[in-house]
């Protein structure tokens, strides 16, 4: 009874075999995602009171190097946890000072999310729940709006779940992976 509760949640890692097929679903999921995700990501102004505040905070980040300290209007800005700036600032330091590029890290986030649910899901319950689940992700209104944002929502959902997807792979016999819960 102990055995067939611990492979109740586990009920596929031992079956799990990469070849092409399986590579395909993802690849399709991503590359749907992306364009969901990434057509006229840059259209219009920053929409949200937040998605302006992120965005000058990494503006002034860049601006005055400081990547310790983030500023707001030139002022400190403790507010929310450092790593969306950081990523906004390099990106803006790449490619310039844009929308797009504000809104950028979370929708490259919202790929990877999509990707994890579908990769996390085929481990717990097989590959059409992943694919189902997967398809709910990408058909709902609120996190397709959230990941076209310049937000933490999406990015911060990103960490979550990798973390989770690497305790899965730690509870299925590989400790490496607690590298990846830590992180």
């Amino acid at each position: 009874m102990q055995n067939l509760r611990m492979n109740v949640l586990f009920l596929y890692p031992s079956t799990m075999k990469l070849d092409a097929r399986s590579a395909i679903a993802p690849t399709i999921l991503s590359a749907v995602a992306a364009s969901l995700f990434f057509l006229h990501l840059g259209r219009g102004a920053l929409r949200d009171w937040d998605e302006a505040i992120y965005a000058e905070v990494s503006r002034e980040m860049l601006l005055t190097r400081d990547w310790l300290t983030p500023h707001w209007q030139y002022l400190p800005f403790f507010e929310k946890p450092p790593l969306l700036f950081w990523i906004q600032s390099s990106v803006f330091r790449l490619f310039g000072v844009t929308e797009f590029w504000a809104r950028f890290p979370a929708a490259i986030a919202g790929v990877f999310v999509v990707l994890l649910t579908f990769l996390l899901t085929r481990r717990l319950a097989g590959s059409f729940a992943a694919l189902l689940a997967a398809l709910a992700l990408l058909t709902t209104r609120d996190f397709v709006n959230l990941t076209r944002q310049g937000m933490m929502a999406t990015p911060l959902t990103l960490c979550v779940l990798a973390a989770l997807y690497a305790w899965v792979r730690v509870r299925e016999g590989s400790p490496r992976w607690l590298y990846g819960v830590a992180l």
